[in-house]
């Protein structure tokens, strides 16, 4: 399922002219190229060099729904992250081209992660004052985040958290998760998938990469494009490493 389409730019001026006179957050590639970025299938990821501006563009996403909603709850409302979040100008110049609204959305940023189960479990020591219950961990498999790992932690968010027909918006959610744990991410990012959600997911691990039938966007200085996953620096690098390790390893200095 498919609810965001395409994230437009309300005044293309703003990204016009050489880069280096450009403002922030204009100045990053994501957000020059936003508009060459049409989501079309259920999964799609977001791939290119730190700074490129992917997490500038997906929490500008985000906001616009929680603004929308009047709901500022939740993980881009908690602690520093949101002043981050609300410094970001993008928001307000930005308009979302939608198939259909989605029932629900999510927000998910390794960065403020902590924040959020804390609010969490707060809650649900609330719940159990107030009504003699936990209304609030059985979202999330009923086991306090803060008592896990920071990895358990995650999983379990992803694993417990979510509805039918809903938008997930996660960046580099495999900030905290063994290889392991990232096949089964991948395992439930296929689930989301089939329970109707939409995944834009920023990623650096050629292990979510690998999902089948995915858009991969490469965004660059020089624009955003789909690229298949072997053709991705991620994988060639990985690939390369993986079988050339003594050379790389003498190449780099190392040995």
């Amino acid at each position: 399922m498919v609810y965001l389409k395409q994230i437009k730019l309300i005044n293309p001026d703003e990204v016009s002219g050489p880069v280096e006179d450009l403002k922030y957050p204009y100045k990053a590639a994501a957000v020059r190229y936003m508009e060459e970025l049409v989501f079309t299938k259920p999964v799609t990821f977001l791939v290119g060099e730190n700074g490129i501006g992917k997490s500038t563009l997906l929490e500008a996403v985000m906001y616009k729904y929680e603004r929308r909603d009047e709901d500022l709850q939740g993980m881009l409302n908690d602690g520093d992250e949101s002043h981050k979040v609300l410094a970001n100008v993008l928001p307000d110049q930005i308009r979302l081209v939608e198939v259909r609204k989605p029932d629900d959305h999510f927000f998910f940023r390794a960065e403020s992660f902590f924040d959020h189960a804390r609010e969490i479990d707060a809650q649900s020591m609330r719940d159990i004052l107030r009504y003699g219950r936990d209304y609030s961990m059985g979202r999330y498999g009923g086991r306090r985040l803060l008592e896990q790992s920071h990895g358990e932690s995650f999983l379990s968010t992803f694993l417990n958290y979510g509805e039918r027909n809903m938008l997930y918006i996660l960046d580099e959610p495999e900030a905290a998760l063994s290889p392991q744990r990232q096949l089964s991410l991948l395992v439930r990012i296929k689930e989301l998938a089939d329970q109707g959600c939409q995944l834009i997911i920023s990623t650096h691990s050629p292990i979510l990469m690998a999902y089948p039938g995915a858009d991969i966007y490469n965004i660059d200085e020089d624009g955003a494009r789909l690229t298949p996953f072997e053709e991705t620096e991620h994988y060639q690098l990985t690939k390369y490493f993986l079988t050339h390790t003594e050379q790389m390893l003498r190449e780099l200095g190392i040995v």
